[in-house]
């Protein structure tokens, strides 16, 4: 992360040799943030709901709902395509403590939560 890369090409086919093409990119660090719940939501035990986030990540993640600081469940280990639908559980408590964690599979290190926190009714 942080470095930058340079890269050119050309082709040539029968018609010729094109020019050079020159590009450079510069590589970012892994990145998980969580988009929805993040903060005043109020779902509904037994419907559903999409969880969301963005990140630049290849690999799966995990999501886990938390209450206050204690874990209540892993929600999911999924494809990290932005968006997960989720039926809350009819066997959660109702409460307004409740925040969304997402984690990369393979570095827990990258990972981010709701910023806020959500009820479940």
């Amino acid at each position: 992360p942080g470095a930058t890369y340079h890269w050119r090409v050309r082709t040539f086919n029968d018609g010729g040799i094109g020019e050079w093409s020159t590009r450079s990119f510069a590589a970012v660090a892994p990145r998980i943030q969580v988009v929805v719940p993040n903060g005043g939501e109020q779902w509904q035990r037994g419907l559903p709901v999409f969880i969301r986030w963005q990140d630049n990540l290849s690999e799966n993640v995990v999501i886990e709902l938390y209450e206050g600081e204690a874990l209540v469940r892993t929600i999911a280990t999924t494809a990290s395509i932005g968006a997960y639908e989720w039926e809350v559980g009819l066997d959660l408590e109702p409460g307004d403590g409740y925040r969304v964690r997402i984690v990369n599979v393979t570095d827990g290190a990258v990972a981010d939560e709701s910023d806020a926190i959500f009820s479940i009714e």
